[in-house]
């Protein structure tokens, strides 16, 4: 969640009394069940939950000169070693296990996912050097596996975008062989951001895929977006690839990152709407599509444009481009 500001914080506060108040006064209709959260089109959640399924490790990581708690999904065994590597960055005020489902789903695409329980209030750039720094000289092991996949994606939500990016300059300056890209899910960028993109992408070199809800106090009325369109020209100038991602529409919230794994301080904050499932479905399909074709190094297929998934969503106006 947006972390630039203490009117943003002030207003989270707020948003928790007001939810706590509620819960203590009156009683507000329950948040929708497990298969209760669908748009018009009924689809269901994203993750197929056919086969093993991922497995989830608490850790507690040395970083710099202090220590953090946090999660990783890993695929099961069965499916072998992970392709890749995400480290996957809770929102302001928020934390590991509300990303939960969306890590759950890249860990069936086969990646390794991080995600730290911290702040991520301004980037948080000295946590994101020591972490990209860590990664860098090999100081992290998978739990119960050992090494860590060679390629890595940066990704995280909201706020948590920004300490993606940050994370990712500083890896693109120490390990730039490791950095495979970004998604970024509903970023939100704090006065840092523009400057550490430009790093991470070289200047559009580097994918940086973005998926955003529509425009929203909550995603500081698509803040990021400027530079993200400035890094989409400059690959186009530079002849390469110029896609940066989709905007959701009508039914999006900021929220769908977290899907099933929100809650009711976000609900209020957030304009008062549940994830759609459709969205949740779509958003997870892309990201963890998009991650796991960037540690192999693709750039086709049914996620991108002229695919088959892609142009579907843009044919039923579910989503459209941003370049």
């Amino acid at each position: 969640m947006p972390g630039s500001s203490w009117q943003q914080a002030t207003r989270w506060l707020l948003a928790a009394l007001l939810a706590a108040a509620l819960a203590g006064c009156a009683s507000p209709p329950a948040p929708p069940g497990e298969g209760e959260r669908e748009g018009a089109s009924g689809a269901a959640p994203a993750a197929p939950t056919a086969g093993p399924a991922p497995s989830r490790h608490a850790d507690t990581l040395v970083l710099g000169a202090g220590s953090v708690s946090a999660e990783w999904h890993l695929p099961p065994p069965s499916a072998g070693a992970p392709s890749g590597l995400v480290t996957l960055q809770h929102g302001f005020m928020r934390q590991c296990h509300h990303l939960r489902g969306t890590a759950m789903a890249m860990a069936r695409a086969g990646l390794a996912t991080l995600c730290l329980n911290t702040s991520v209030a301004g980037g948080n750039p000295e946590l994101a050097r020591s972490l990209a720094d860590a990664l860098a000289a090999g100081q992290l092991r998978l739990p119960e596996r050992g090494e860590l996949p060679a390629r890595v994606v940066v990704a995280g939500f909201s706020a948590g975008a920004h300490f993606a990016v940050v994370l990712g300059a500083r890896l693109a300056e120490v390990a730039p062989a490791r950095l495979a890209g970004a998604v970024l899910l509903d970023p939100v960028a704090g006065r840092a951001f523009k400057p550490a993109l430009e790093r991470l992408s070289a200047r559009g070199e580097r994918p940086v895929l973005s998926l955003a809800a529509k425009s929203d106090g909550c995603n500081a009325r698509h803040n990021a977006h400027p530079a993200l369109r400035r890094m989409a020209e400059a690959a186009r100038a530079a002849g390469r690839e110029d896609f940066a991602g989709v905007v959701f529409g009508a039914r999006s919230t900021h929220m769908d990152a977290e899907g099933e794994d929100t809650d009711w301080l976000a609900f209020m904050a957030c304009g008062r709407l549940w994830p759609d499932a459709a969205i949740v479905s779509a958003l997870r399909s892309l990201a963890a599509t998009w991650a796991s074709d960037l540690v192999q190094g693709r750039r086709s297929g049914p996620a991108w444009p002229g695919g088959a998934m892609l142009q579907g969503w843009l044919g039923s106006a579910t989503v459209q481009l941003l370049r």
